[in-house]
């Protein structure tokens, strides 16, 4: 037998890493926080700029200590190559995916945002940062310009993966999100052929030198275009023809990462032809499949990616300049966040995609760290300020993810904060301000029933009391189902139902019954609190989607809680009892037990 002793320290590495992961996502889980906070962390923790776990052990007992110091190295860091090959798999994995939810047909739909919006927002971005950054700092136009360069970019991995989590790539500010990222990802290709020229101060060919690029760009595009027509559909039908799983994610792999490599030899970015590897495969029938089938490799090197960009970061050199890296942190992000809303007002968005987009936007990007490697290499960007770049870039990406889960609570507070004037607020909406009220009369505010929230139930419940001419009014925040609730004569209010001010208004003392449908908990939660405070034995009923949150408002008073998933447990029971010729009895006894036992909240 041959026995092979082989040192992979890379692998020890990785196991150390993964199991601080799993604590700090954990942690992060319980404080409602994404895990690409959890990710980043680990990674500043495990960097040899971080922990030193020999100093920590010194604190441990002896004999515990003594382990710590013979088995474990002072800073869990692999090799930097090591990490930053694996990193680039998960950024050109991502994108991949990212391109096999979209077709070309969809992209060309919002082509006026990807190059009117995309050329706005990093124009002017580069700009005000540059202008920044020479005026009140560094008083060297190369240095400036890179400066701006490096803040403009955003992180498609961050953004797009909780968008897609959220379900939003798909709205309106998703759109327009997608449309400025992709025109970033294709921006990196020209910053990063301007970065040597920035190094040397010789301009004079910058201009052939992008046009070259551009010809690449446009040549790639097209032969892309034909493989996704005449070639990969009829080699991907016959792989599939095969019924072997494992044969065709491993086509779709090497047909991912083949072009991927096609663009390299443009000069164009990896991780763009992988984006175009994706939209030349969503446009055959086996994209659904093809996602399904890579999903898990992503999420794996998405996670070594953002492991590997706290790696980078020097831990002392950022708590010994905390305070000016939080303010640099706090403008970068306030400058951003105006700049990309002058943008979406000028492609004229209303005000929630304003807000969304603008937040979405708001960190530093993956590709700024590659840009500032660049950057390094050619003796443009000095050592401190080097640092002080990493720390302000992890930290908007620490904070963007919270940031994009508070637009609805911002968005909200501009519409109907007192402070703001209420033309102002019409303005920016382009909508009338809260209380305002559609197809309603005095009749309607008394023993009426209220809907709060608009959904396929809502609907429904709206149309019986219409039937049984039951009064009814429905509340509503959304100025867009307003619109088209009032256009076919449904009583409505433009409003938030979590202020008393909207309830006060729709007269909720007087009501016979208020419906909650269609919000989530945390909303529906703050809707109910408002309402028990104007009528303290108010009858609510609240539909959520789990148990779960079903206890959570069970907690603050509410009458009948409706349950998605009891409800379709208890709809497939009926269905199987009926198909066993089960009595009415049975069926009603049997169904009442299932709704008990799961905890539906009556009073």
């Amino acid at each position: 037998m041959l026995l092979l002793n082989v040192d992979i320290p890379l692998v020890t590495d990785l196991l150390i890493i993964f199991c601080i992961s799993i604590i700090l996502i954990l942690i992060c889980s319980k404080l409602k926080l994404p895990s690409i906070i959890g990710f980043l962390l680990t990674g500043v923790i495990c960097g040899t700029n971080g922990v030193n776990l020999h100093e920590l052990a010194m604190n441990l007992p002896s004999s515990m200590a003594e382990f710590i110091v013979h088995y474990f190295p002072k800073y869990i860091a692999p090799p930097e190559k090591d990490v930053e090959m694996l990193a680039e798999i998960g950024v050109v994995l991502l994108l991949f995916t990212i391109g096999l939810e979209f077709s070309i047909a969809s992209l060309m739909r919002i082509k006026r945002a990807v190059f009117l919006g995309g050329s706005l927002q990093v124009l002017l971005t580069v700009g005000a940062f540059a202008c920044l950054v020479y005026f009140a700092s560094y008083d060297y136009w190369p240095i400036a310009i890179l400066m701006g360069m490096l803040f403009t970019l955003s992180s498609t991995a961050i953004v797009l993966k909780i968008l897609s989590e959220k379900g939003e790539i798909g709205k309106p500010h998703g759109q327009v999100v997608l449309a400025i990222l992709i025109f970033q990802d294709i921006a990196i290709v020209p910053m990063m052929l301007l970065v040597p020229i920035l190094a040397s101060g010789d301009f004079s060919t910058l201009g052939t030198e992008l046009l070259v690029m551009g010809a690449k760009a446009v040549g790639v595009l097209a032969i892309m275009l034909l493989l996704g027509k005449y070639i990969i559909p009829p080699i991907l039908y016959y792989i599939a023809k095969a019924k072997s799983n494992d044969l065709f994610i491993i086509s779709i792999m090497v047909i991912c990462f083949a072009i991927a490599y096609i663009t390299s030899l443009a000069g164009l970015s990896l991780a763009l032809g992988a984006f175009m590897a994706g939209l030349v495969i969503s446009e055959t029938q086996y994209g659904h499949h093809a996602i399904g089938s890579i999903i898990s490799f992503k999420e794996l090197f998405t996670s070594i990616f953002f492991i590997s960009i706290g790696l980078l970061m020097d831990l002392s050199f950022m708590i010994a300049h905390f305070g000016e890296i939080l303010f640099f942190t706090i403008l970068v992000i306030l400058l951003k966040v105006v700049v990309s809303a002058i943008v979406v007002i000028l492609l004229k968005g209303k005000l929630r995609t304003v807000v969304a987009v603008s937040l979405g936007i708001s960190q530093v990007g993956e590709f700024s760290f590659v840009l500032s490697k660049i950057a390094e290499k050619y003796g443009l960007m000095p050592i401190e300020l080097y640092q002080y770049f990493m720390s302000v870039a992890v930290l908007t990406m620490i904070i963007a993810p919270i940031l994009m889960n508070s637009t609805d609570k911002i968005t909200s507070f501009l519409l109907h904060s007192k402070w703001i004037p209420e033309k102002l607020r019409k303005w920016m909406a382009g909508i009338p301000i809260q209380h305002t009220t559609y197809n309603t009369d005095e009749t309607l505010f008394h023993d009426h029933l209220i809907i709060i929230g608009h959904d396929l139930t809502a609907q429904t419940i709206i149309h019986g009391a219409s039937d049984l001419k039951i009064p009814h009014l429905l509340i509503e925040d959304d100025v867009q189902i307003v619109r088209e609730q009032s256009s076919l004569g449904v009583p409505t209010i433009f409003g938030s139902a979590s202020s008393e001010e909207v309830l006060k208004y729709a007269h909720v003392a007087e009501s016979v019954g208020i419906i909650i449908t269609g919000v989530d908990v945390e909303k529906a939660t703050a809707i109910t609190i408002a309402i028990k405070h104007l009528k303290h034995d108010a009858y609510i009923i609240a539909r959520t989607q789990t148990l779960e949150e079903a206890t959570e408002l069970k907690k603050h008073g509410v009458s009948v809680i409706l349950t998605d998933e009891v409800e379709m447990n208890v709809a497939m029971l009926v269905e199987v009892l009926d198909h066993l010729d089960m009595s009415v009895e049975d069926t009603h006894r049997f169904t009442s037990f299932i709704k008990t036992a799961s905890g539906k909240a009556e009073g």
